[in-house]
């Protein structure tokens, strides 16, 4: 699914029990909830505020947000850039984070539009919150250099963003 008109511009979405999807949402959004999904990669325009990810397995989620927080989720991959620390509260295993790693046309415009700052980003600081993370035993862990790559968007857009 690829969405990115002005119907959905400034739209509160939430998404819910997706399987084995790839949800492309390229415009700036005002919060995002995704819950109880499954084996589903989705990239996000810029969040205005908040992504929530609840109850998700082996989910990837590409987005420039002003917060994220995920509980209660497992096998998660988030690519993101976020001017504060990503909140992981109970219920996580196995979640790992890298910096924000896409672009489109237009994502210079949305980031201006939602106040974001691609030069802010503290997407490997996270703040746990609650009894499941030991620092022995950690839920979460920063994605290996190894495993970076650029994700490219398989769609052709109007707009001033460049490789």
């Amino acid at each position: 699914l690829l969405q990115c008109s002005a119907t959905l511009e400034f739209s509160n979405v939430k998404i819910h029990r997706c399987h084995g999807s790839n949800l492309y949402l390229l415009t700036p959004l005002r919060s995002v909830t995704i819950q109880k999904c499954r084996h589903t990669r989705i990239i996000l325009g810029p969040v205005e505020t908040t992504v929530h990810v609840e109850h998700c397995e082996f989910v990837t989620i590409i987005a420039p947000c002003y917060r994220i927080v995920i509980n209660n989720s497992q096998l998660c991959t988030l690519y993101l850039l976020t001017p504060n620390q990503p909140v992981i509260l109970n219920g996580n295993d196995s979640i790992r984070l890298s910096p924000f790693h896409t672009f489109y046309p237009k994502l210079e415009e949305h980031l201006l539009k939602v106040g974001l700052d691609a030069n802010n980003n503290l997407w490997d600081q996270p703040i746990c919150l609650g009894s499941d993370h030991r620092e022995v035993a950690p839920v979460w862990e920063l994605m290996k250099p190894q495993d970076f790559y650029t994700f490219n968007i398989p769609f052709e857009m109007e707009g001033a963003t460049k490789v």
